[in-house]
């Protein structure tokens, strides 16, 4: 996707608001953006783009075009998806940086500089993001948050895609990543980020992660992610399009591993599913949560490279003790009867043998080689 417009000097980041029936969020987002350091110093612009709106954020807009420049007004004569709406920014914008402002998340002053600044400073990097602090108030700034709760990011690292989406609520990237992979997913009515995540981390692009918070996301019940099952079951879907052997190779390799020879593709499918026995999603900052899909998948091709691996076999069969398949779990254990094992798994098997109601079984963290592979 090539864009026909040229780059304004001037602008170096376009932000793109997408709105459908959120005046009430409106002046507040754009108190916002205009009070932004990057907007201040002429080098950022405003698009907003109308998806047909029952509401009254055109005359809003139009008041606050009278004192401010560079704020375009788009409306569009028919409900657009939010990534249908970004994709109309794209298109319109001049910046050579991009990020979407949400009509009801805020930014701490200097944000759009300091991302701005980072993509500057690392000519390799395709996309950064920070850190957010949780609001339950609407229209809050961010100067008068509490600060209390954190939604702390982790540092990229491509094959997590396959967990969760990875870059918050607030990231900026180079407009020529649409010339890497294309445009947003407008078909998707609510995870079209992550689908774009997905295909970011396929196409071996960079992030980079700003370990500060430099915004706000206001957690509200009727919001695109939870307002119902459309994010639950689109993000299912695409789980199940892109969780692969083939996909977790390609992720790895994009971070530089080896994965060429048995041996290699062994390491990147142990990493993954150890991994996915335990992360944290930011948005659920202090709780701990498993992958058993992603590590199933990892373990299985692993085991076909090496089916006699006793760690592998271990953490196979103590994934499917969690969710509950103790009869596959038995059927494991029993083919590495008298083998030579590792400690922690002949305790886990001692641990089975006396039984009881709830056993726990234990991970391999560290990767040995059956002889087969040595």
């Amino acid at each position: 996707m090539k864009r026909d417009l040229g780059f304004r000097s001037s602008v170096e980041v376009s932000a793109i608001v997408s709105t459908y029936n959120a005046a009430q969020y409106m002046r507040g987002c754009l108190d916002d953006l205009v009070a932004q350091t990057h907007y201040q110093a002429g080098k950022a612009e405003i698009l907003i783009i109308d998806c047909n709106s029952p509401a009254n954020e055109g005359d809003i807009v139009r008041e606050y075009q009278q004192a401010y420049p560079r704020i375009t007004y788009v409306r569009i004569t028919e409900r657009e998806t939010l990534a249908g709406a970004w994709n109309i920014g794209v298109k319109y914008a001049e910046g050579e940086f991009v990020t979407n402002a949400n009509t009801d998340d805020r930014h701490h002053p200097e944000c759009l500089e300091r991302h701005a600044a980072e993509l500057r400073r690392h000519a390799s990097i395709d996309l950064v993001y920070a850190d957010v602090f949780q609001s339950k108030i609407p229209n809050e700034a961010f100067q008068d948050n509490k600060q209390t709760i954190l939604y702390r990011y982790k540092p990229y690292f491509a094959p997590e895609v396959l967990f969760n989406y990875q870059f918050g609520c607030q990231p900026m990237w180079r407009a020529s990543v649409h010339d890497k992979i294309g445009l947003f997913n407008r078909d998707l009515k609510a995870a079209s980020d992550y689908e774009f995540n997905y295909r970011f981390a396929l196409a071996g692009c960079r992030a980079k992660h700003i370990q500060e918070p430099l915004g706000l996301f206001l957690e509200r019940d009727d919001s695109l992610s939870q307002g119902d099952k459309t994010s639950t079951d689109e993000q299912g879907a695409l789980r199940k399009r892109y969780i692969s052997p083939e996909n977790i190779l390609k992720l790895y390799e994009s971070e530089g591993w080896e994965v060429s020879s048995s041996a290699g593709q062994l390491e990147a499918f142990h990493d993954l599913s150890i991994r996915a026995s335990g992360f944290e999603f930011p948005w659920h900052p202090g709780r701990r949560f498993q992958d058993p899909e992603v590590a199933l998948v990892a373990l299985t091709a692993a085991i076909q490279l090496d089916e006699k691996n006793p760690v592998l076999l271990n953490n196979l069969a103590a994934t499917l003790y969690g969710i509950g398949q103790r009869d596959d779990v038995q059927a494991i254990y029993s083919r590495l009867q008298g083998a030579q094992c590792p400690e922690v798994v002949q305790q886990n098997i001692v641990r089975l043998q006396a039984g009881g109601e709830r056993v726990e079984l234990q991970l391999c963290m560290s990767l040995t080689y059956s002889d087969a592979q040595k």
